[in-house]
């Protein structure tokens, strides 16, 4: 079995920003509700699950107010809903990733010290799912339409699926990206599956799609404007 350190993290990715940088521990659950059906006279308590699951996500870290860092991600953010991406075991295409889906920064403490340097640490409500996807498109730049290397995902499914894109840069004059996931049944003909939102800056998204999802699925991406440059991760999680 395959073991993994703190240098095998491919990116922790928050709102578009990147953090693993400021990091030094990251800890996610999810757990299920469960209703206490004993009765009197039962020896041992019984709990039943009553079908609801939950999770929690908390960073510890540095205090770090550079441009699109934790402080930015984070402060004054409390109440936003935002996209969180994670990657433990590695970042390139293929690998597994766990998407947050709605990742509200509930509480985040700030801790000043005499003797050490200055903390930042959030723990997060997730208001929606928590899904474990594959990569599709590995972090990094790119300046021109494209299409990522395919992935077989071994068989079609007919539970819909969901896509995580997450932009960390953007430059260039007006700069556009249309990402896509696209699937296809015999990996040669290729259909559009989740269209996300144009872009234009630095941000992240998550949407779906219902039904069918084909055996094979890649990213694809239209980059336009003058002298475009986007750093972007596209993963996607099938249902």
């Amino acid at each position: 079995m395959a073991k993994y350190g703190a240098s095998s993290v491919g990116f922790v990715l928050v709102g578009g920003r990147s953090l693993a940088g400021v990091i030094s521990t990251l800890t996610y659950k999810v757990q299920t509700t469960t209703e206490s059906t004993g009765s009197l006279g039962d020896a041992w308590a019984e709990a039943t699950p009553v079908g609801v699951r939950s999770a929690t996500l908390t960073q510890s870290g540095w205090f770090d107010d550079a441009t699109n860092s934790v402080v930015t991600a984070l402060v004054g953010n409390e109440a936003t809903s935002q996209i969180v991406s994670v990657a433990p075991a590695g970042g390139t295409i293929g690998t597994d990733f766990t998407g947050f889906e709605g990742a509200f920064g509930g509480q985040v403490d700030r801790l000043i010290q005499q003797d050490g340097l200055h903390k930042l640490n959030c723990s997060y409500t997730i208001s929606g799912a928590v899904e474990d996807g594959t990569i599709l498109h590995a972090l990094g730049a790119e300046t021109a339409t494209g299409n990522s290397a395919s992935q077989d995902q071994t068989a079609s499914s007919s539970d819909g699926g969901s896509a995580y894109l997450q932009i960390t840069a953007a430059s260039g004059s007006s700069p556009t990206l249309d990402a896509k996931v696209q699937h296809s049944a015999d990996n040669s003909s290729w259909a559009d599956l989740i269209s996300m939102t144009q872009a234009t800056a630095l941000g992240a998204e998550r949407k779906t799609a219902t039904g069918t999802v084909n055996r094979y699925v890649r990213a694809s991406f239209t980059i336009g404007g003058s002298s475009p440059s986007f750093t972007f991760m596209l993963g996607f999680y099938r249902g």
